[in-house]
């Protein structure tokens, strides 16, 4: 019975008093509530309210730009995806595409090739190795070189030279060629103090 009566004040208060939650006299054309408080007193139709209406029109408004708002972010994710997945795809093919450098020998046979072949690994260097050996051998005096040592470090070296050079007249900006220039300088400055 308390329910029945507490839905029977509610549909007979004023839209003031809901949103207060005050017990609304139901007075009319205005309540003693409203004229107190000086509130324009309106009476929604039974089983709705204007504050209801509005809020559901928010909710709902709220609800569709959230969804927009999903679906534009849905189709960015989809978008960066193939970019990504296109690049991944170019870079491997240039890597497939990258000839090995060639090989010197010393006098017993023994290449000195650049790289060695390792079977299902991925080469993660970014520069050209022989910037990386023709820097290493300023610094090394193993007995694999043998009197081969200022043949194969002048190899390298123009090798690298070469490589950067036909890089930049490319044009292209990338960050392995600045490194590749830093371990070519780093190996004639350690060069010069021998």
């Amino acid at each position: 019975m308390a329910s029945g009566t507490q839905i029977r004040q509610t549909r007979r208060a004023c839209e003031p008093c809901r949103r207060k939650k005050s017990k609304c006299t139901g007075e009319r054309p205005v309540c003693s509530f409203c004229e107190r408080l000086q509130l324009p007193c309106k009476y929604a139709a039974r089983g709705s309210s204007s504050q209801d209406s509005t809020n559901k029109a928010q909710k709902s408004q709220k609800l569709k730009s959230t969804k927009d708002r999903v679906q534009l972010l849905e189709s960015q994710i989809a978008t960066l995806s193939e970019l990504v997945g296109s690049r991944t795809n170019k870079e491997a093919q240039a890597s497939e595409l990258s000839q090995p450098l060639p090989t010197i020998s010393n006098p017993d046979g023994n290449p000195l090739s650049t790289r060695q072949a390792v079977p299902n690994e991925r080469q993660t260097v970014s520069f050209s190795e022989a910037h990386f050996i023709a820097l290493m051998l300023e610094f090394t005096t193993h007995e694999y070189f043998r009197n081969e040592h200022a043949e194969a470090s002048s190899y390298y070296s123009r090798s690298a030279a070469t490589t950067i050079q036909s890089l930049a007249a490319e044009g292209k900006h990338q960050v392995e060629i600045v490194q590749a220039l830093c371990m070519m300088a780093l190996r004639d400055i350690v060069g010069k103090w021998d």
